[in-house]
C-alpha cells in the first residue's frame, strides 16, 4: 500500500519515483565503515577533484580507496578519469541529506524533512499535504499545520491511519517501546517483510512526520524525529510519580455541598481579584495562568501524594514571560521550547497549588522529608474536569 486513509493528508509515494529512491537507500543501508568515511570526504569535496586529495583525507591505501570509489561509480555518484574524479552533484545533494543519518545517536530532526521533501515535484506537495498553493514557503506552512505545538501533533497523529495493518503496527510499536527506538532487522523479521518494502514502510512513515530511520551503531533503526522524542523523554522523565510516607500538614476543605461549592467559588473568585495587585506584574493574565497549572494537575495518578517540586519540574503551562511548547528554529535546528520559569512565577504555581486550590477544596497538601507535597480530593478531581 503506498497510501494512508487519514483527514490529515493524501500522501501516495507513487507520485514521484519512489523506487529509486529506495534503491539508493538500500545502497546506504550496505556501505562499510569505510566506505561512509570516503561518501562523508566526497560530499566536501568540488564537483570536479583530485583523487590523491581524498586520499590524503581517508584512513586507507589507495588500492582500498579504488574499491569504494567503484562502489560509488555503479550507482552514478562518481566517475573516474585518471587522477581525476567527477562527483555527480544531484547525487551528492542526496547523499548529503541522507548523511546526517550516521552523523551520531541523535535521531534526525524536523529540519531533515525539508531534504526529504525536495525529492518530490512542488506542485505535489500541496495535494498531499493540503496547504495552499501559494504558500511562499511549503515547508514553513507544514510546520505551522502539523507540528507547530506538541497538541497539533499529538492530535495529528492520533488521526493519522494507515491503510496497512503491519504498517499501523509499526507505528503503535515504536511509541510503546521504552526507548523509542526500533532495530529494522527486528521488524524485518517479526512482520516478514522484503528490504524493498521496510523501506517503503519508512518513506511513508517520513512523509506522513511519524518517524525517521537512521543508523546506530552500524545498525538501522526508526525512531520519532529528534524533536518529538526530546519531549516525549522530558515528559517520561517528569511523569508524576505517587510517594508514600506523607505526614499531612492541612487536612481537605469540605466541599460536600452545594452550599460549600459557591462559598470556595466565592472565595476562588475573590482570591483571583485580589492576587491582580500582587501578582500581575510577574503573571499578567492571572486566571488564565490558574486555569493552565489546572491542567497540568490532570496528570497526576488518583488518590496519591505528589512531590510539588516533581510537579513543577514537569511542568509546561505558559503564564508570566513563559508562551506555550511551540516548535522554534535555532539555527539549523529546531526544538519544542520548553518553559523556564523565574523564581516570582515558581512562587505563584506554588501558591495556586498548595494554597489556592487547597483553600477551594481541591488539594490537600502535606510533607515528606521536608518537601511540600499535595493530593488532587475526590472534588477535586471533579472540579477539574477528570
Amino acid at each position: 500500500m503506498l497510501s494512508a486513509i487519514t483527514r490529515k493528508n493524501k500522501v501516495n509515494i507513487s507520485d514521484y519515483p519512489y523506487k529509486k529512491d529506495i534503491i539508493n537507500r538500500l545502497f546506504l543501508a550496505d556501505l562499510t565503515t569505510l566506505e561512509i568515511e570516503v561518501l562523508k570526504e566526497l560530499l566536501f569535496q568540488p564537483s570536479k577533484c583530485r583523487i590523491a586529495d581524498i586520499l590524503d583525507c581517508v584512513s586507507c591505501d589507495q588500492d582500498t580507496l579504488f574499491l569504494a570509489l567503484e562502489t560509488f561509480s555503479r550507482i552514478g555518484l562518481t566517475m573516474r578519469q585518471g587522477d581525476l574524479l567527477f562527483i555527480d552533484k544531484e547525487l551528492r545533494k542526496y547523499f548529503e541529506f541522507h548523511l546526517v543519518k550516521f552523523a551520531n545517536k541523535q535521531a534526525p530532526s524536523f529540519e531533515s524533512l525539508q531534504g526529504l521533501l525536495n525529492k518530490v515535484p512542488i506542485s505535489i506537495l500541496p495535494t498531499w499535504y493540503s496547504i495552499p498553493r501559494s504558500s511562499d514557503n511549503i515547508f514553513d506552512s507544514i510546520v505551522e499545520k502539523y507540528l507547530h505545538t506538541p497538541k497539533i501533533y499529538e492530535n495529528y497523529l492520533k488521526d493519522l491511519i494507515f491503510e496497512d495493518v503491519i504498517l499501523n503496527k509499526i507505528v503503535e510499536e515504536l511509541f510503546a517501546s521504552s526507548d523509542l527506538t526500533l532495530d529494522t532487522a527486528t521488524l524485518r523479521e517479526r512482520y516478514k517483510l522484503t528490504r524493498e518494502k521496510l523501506q517503503e514502510y519508512i518513506l511513508l512513515l517520513e512523509f506522513h512526520f511519524v518517524a525517521v530511520s537512521s543508523y546506530q551503531d552500524g545498525k538501522e533503526r526508526i525512531t520519532p524525529f529528534a524533536e518529538w522524542g526530546d519531549l516525549l523523554r522530558f515528559q517520561k522523565k517528569h511523569k508524576l510519580e505517587a510517594v508514600t510516607g506523607v505526614t499531612v500538614t492541612r487536612p481537605p476543605v469540605n466541599v460536600a455541598t452545594r452550599q460549600d461549592q459557591e462559598v470556595a467559588m466565592n472565595h476562588f473568585r475573590a482570591t483571583i481579584d485580589d492576587w491582580y495587585g500582587t501578582w500581575s506584574e510577574h503573571v499578567p493574565a492571572i486566571e488564565k495562568a490558574v486555569y493552565e497549572i489546572e491542567k497540568g494537575l490532570k496528570n497526576a495518578p488518583q488518590n496519591s501524594w505528589i512531590l510539588f517540586e516533581q510537579f513543577l519540574a514537569g511542568l509546561l503551562a505558559p503564564l508570566g514571560q513563559q508562551g506555550p511548547v511551540t516548535l522554534v528554529r535555532t539555527g539549523k535546528k529546531w526544538r519544542y521550547s520548553l518553559p523556564s520559569y523565574s523564581d516570582k512565577e515558581k512562587s505563584f504555581i506554588e501558591c495556586v497549588v498548595l494554597d489556592l486550590l487547597h483553600k477551594v477544596g481541591i488539594t490537600t497538601t502535606g510533607e515528606k522529608d521536608g518537601k511540600a507535597c499535595f493530593m488532587i480530593t475526590p472534588y477535586g478531581r471533579v472540579a477539574l474536569g477528570d
